[in-house]
């Protein structure tokens, strides 16, 4: 089986853009796209539409843009803070992808552990090439652990309970 992206992007033609390029990077990869903070959440915890989904089966990595369309409780920075504060979900490396420029927002982002900081290029070669090297990076060289040693892990208490 492929590896797993959730890319949680509201624009979408960032969204296609991105997609098109990591695919080329790694074609053997699903990407999952949530448009917002509560579907990701959804996503990743298996609520609302995803309830069906096997919760096992976790991203192998997050995209995340910070800058998503404002929803109470829920915009990036709250979804880089819940992902890596259930042991079930701490370990999938996200990377911060943001049109946002100076260190406040990414001194924040890697306080609550986000695993890369990448700010968009205007210029969409520099912004391809960047996400190539996240890309390769993440998808072929980083090694995760396996799903069966991060569950084995946890305590039932741990686990994020469905809703």
């Amino acid at each position: 089986m492929g590896q797993e992206l959730l890319l949680i992007e509201a624009d979408a033609s960032s969204v296609e853009f991105i997609i098109q390029v990591l695919c080329r990077v790694n074609s053997d990869i699903h990407v999952e796209v949530a448009q917002d903070g509560g579907q990701a959440l959804d996503y990743l915890f298996g609520t609302g539409k995803y309830i069906e989904r096997d919760t096992q089966r976790l991203p192998d990595l997050i995209l995340l843009n910070l800058n998503l369309p404002s929803m109470p409780g829920f915009g990036g920075m709250d979804i880089l803070r819940v992902a890596k504060s259930y042991a079930r979900t701490r370990t999938i490396p996200i990377v911060i992808l943001t049109e946002s420029r100076g260190d406040e927002q990414a001194l924040e982002s890697y306080h609550f552990s986000a695993n890369s900081y990448v700010e968009k290029s205007d210029n969409l070669e520099e912004f391809q090439q960047a996400l190539e090297m996240v890309g390769r990076y993440w998808l072929t060289i980083n090694r995760r652990t396996t799903r069966s040693a991060v569950f084995a892990s946890m305590d039932d208490d741990q686990l994020p309970r469905a809703v």
